[in-house]
């Protein structure tokens, strides 16, 4: 990576780091397409497993990045609007052609909630240190990361259990509560998520007042930040055309 000036008081590091997300997502898409979907090969569950924290890993850091980039841009309300009608049209789509594997509340209707919730939030005054307040969601993200199967504490560890009244519906499923039936395969509830999101937002309003730190946000690696800046097509796109080569792939495979 070099360092290179900001234009338009952009943060390069930003573009680059979202853009190692979105192309780490594609290439997780590509291998659980190629295992689970097509057939095309198999791992073993050890190595899925490893896969799935690595996943995480970017999912966590993709979140964060997008509640930092909470303090950029304009239209910020009309954007959320559309990130949750995509995020819609893409569960509708995807309950037509992949009904096994829907997606119900994903990271795009994800993202439009939280961003509207950005905007009530931003209305709020910014203390003088929001360093604990980033801290402090960042723990409530960890405590409640495996909320979705009824357990409070930091993976692998249990601390305790949510009651199991609010595993009831689609609506909980939404807040971080799926009921017994819910399946999704791209999910991204309001908990522990929105945790996280409000923690990146809080986070950058402590890092922005130190130079030194500043200075490392123009790191850039111009592929990763040429993705990361168009990260939303890169989303869109990315699913449609893998599924499609890697359908030919089994057709040839066939003959």
């Amino acid at each position: 990576m070099k360092l290179r000036k900001t234009k338009n008081g952009r943060y390069h590091l930003l573009d680059t780091v979202r853009g190692l997300c979105i192309a780490g997502m594609v290439v997780y898409h590509a291998l659980f397409d190629c295992v689970y979907v097509f057939g095309l090969f198999s791992v073993s569950e050890a190595a899925m497993q490893a896969v799935l924290v690595v996943r995480d890993i970017g999912c966590m850091l993709f979140v964060a990045l997008a509640g930092i980039c909470e303090h950029f841009g304009k239209k910020q309300t009309a954007r959320s609007l559309l990130l949750l009608i995509l995020g819609i049209l893409l569960s509708v789509f995807s309950h037509l052609f992949m009904p096994q594997q829907p997606v119900v509340f994903g990271v795009l209707s994800f993202m439009g909630v939280a961003g509207l919730f950005a905007q009530l939030v931003k209305k709020l005054p910014m203390p003088k240190n929001p360093l604990p307040i980033a801290a402090i969601l960042f723990i409530c993200f960890l405590m409640t990361f495996q909320a979705a199967y009824g357990k409070v504490g930091i993976a692998p560890f249990a601390i305790g259990y949510f009651p199991q009244s609010l595993y009831a519906n689609m609506l909980t499923g939404i807040l971080g509560f799926p009921p017994a039936d819910f399946v999704s395969s791209d999910y991204f509830p309001l908990i522990p998520w929105l945790f996280l999101y409000f923690a990146g937002y809080y986070l950058w309003t402590f890092l922005q007042k130190r130079e030194k730190v500043r200075h490392l946000f123009a790191l850039d690696c111009r592929p990763l930040s040429f993705i990361g800046r168009y990260s939303l097509w890169f989303y869109l796109a990315h699913q449609p055309i893998l599924f499609g080569i890697l359908y030919l792939i089994s057709l040839l495979l066939r003959i």
